[in-house]
């Protein structure tokens, strides 16, 4: 009977908690037919020329390039589209391609991700469409240059800079000069690859992610507590050997509530806008 009191105030504990966290922060997974997929990732074009900044994010300004978050190694196209309200200009100051794809998720715990984690992103063409004659320039693109896969501001995403003479290192892997201008309506395109998100890392688990769907979420804390109330009332469960690892978050052998909890605390803080850490 105690046991299954203890059973009982687990499952009520991260129930409290999870009802807690989405107050907090939205859903990142989508229920289809019963199962879940996590949420695509995104990523635009930002742009600072004639002393204006672009940002490709923002509404009307070009097509935001959507990434599976589960199978998303390919390619796609990002564009940016000039405001008609711009003067011209034939060179620019600035320019990138962010995305939301978290390096963290695709390293091992504790190492850098940008030195050793498996996504990676490469632009493969860049073209301006010109809207005034109808025409079409390709940019000429000589990188990526050591370097040029560059952290986003939160710390965590995936940035690639193209031309960006304002961070360490300074990356020149388009000519500043523009052969035949940027004007109004124009629209810039970018073509890249998306690689290394398909899995999470070579020791065959990420950290959280204990369906191994390659994202961490609330689904991940409720397996935890499963395998958790599996492991105390003397039954077995049904995660393989990398996901236990994966649910494991404390390394000590055994699946608890307190790791439960620490995946559905990374989870929301993340979802939420922060920068989670297992700390």
């Amino acid at each position: 009977m105690k046991k299954m009191k203890k059973l009982a105030a687990a499952v009520t504990a991260l129930a409290m908690a999870s009802v807690s966290a989405m107050s907090i922060a939205s859903w990142n997974v989508a229920a289809v037919d019963g199962e879940t997929e996590a949420e695509p990732y995104s990523a635009w074009l930002n742009l600072n020329a004639g002393g204006s900044w672009f940002y490709g994010n923002e509404e009307g300004m070009g097509e935001m390039a959507s990434i599976p978050g589960v199978d998303g190694d390919g390619t796609y196209t990002a564009t940016l589209v000039i405001p008609e309200d711009f003067g011209g200009t034939d060179s620019i100051s600035c320019f990138y391609l962010s995305t939301d794809i978290n390096a963290y998720a695709y390293v091992e715990d504790g190492l850098n991700p940008w030195e050793s984690g498996t996504a990676n992103v490469v632009v493969d063409s860049i073209t301006i469409d010109h809207a005034a004659d109808g025409t079409s320039e390709d940019i000429a693109y000589n990188g990526p240059s050591e370097g040029a896969l560059f952290k986003e501001n939160n710390g965590t995403d995936l940035r690639v800079n193209i031309y960006n003479t304002w961070t360490n290192p300074s990356i020149t892997d388009i000519s500043e000069t523009l052969p035949t201008g940027l004007f109004a309506g124009d629209t810039l395109s970018v073509t890249f690859t998306v690689s290394g998100i398909n899995a999470p890392y070579d020791n065959g688990f990420m950290l959280g992610d204990v369906d191994s769907n390659g994202a961490i979420t609330i689904q991940d804390a409720y397996a935890a507590l499963l395998a958790y109330v599996a492991s105390t009332a003397g039954l077995e469960t049904d995660l393989t050997d990398a996901q236990t690892a994966a649910a494991d978050i404390d390394g000590d052998g055994v699946i608890t509530l307190s790791d439960a909890y620490k995946i559905l605390v990374y989870y929301t803080t993340e979802a939420s806008g922060g920068v989670p850490s297992w700390d």
